[in-house]
This record gives C-alpha cells, structure tokens and sequence, in this order.
C-alpha cells in the first residue's frame, strides 16, 4: 500500500511540476495546465493524508498491543 501511495505523490508531484513549467514558459492551453496542476495537487494532497492515516493507525496498534 505505501508503495501506491509513493507513486501518487510522485505523479502528483510531477503533474504540478510540469504546469508550473508550462505556465511560466506560457504555452498555450493555460485552462489545460490549470486542471493539470490542481489535479497534481490533489493527489499530493490525497497520498500524504493517506500516508498519515496509516502511520497513525499502525502508531494505535502498537499502543494498544503495549497496554
């Protein structure tokens, strides 16, 4: 699971990369490099709560197995 999660935020990371580039150099299709990048930012978004989510829930397992 933590490897998908790797790979979203790398796509992510990437799509948003790649609209920054495309809107600086001022390429045409700024609506398409718009969506590109909130789409980018989303699966950042996503794959870090995601991540999060499991590292707490593996944190209240180890709690729980200690008590």
């Amino acid at each position: 699971m933590r490897k998908w999660l790797l790979i979203t935020f790398v796509v992510g990371i990437a799509l948003a990369v790649i609209a920054v580039a495309a809107s600086f150099l001022r390429l045409p299709g700024f609506q398409f490099f718009m969506i590109t990048r909130f789409v980018g930012y989303l699966l950042i978004m996503s794959a870090a709560a995601v991540y999060l989510i499991t590292l707490l829930r593996d944190w209240s397992r180890e709690v729980e197995r200690q008590q």
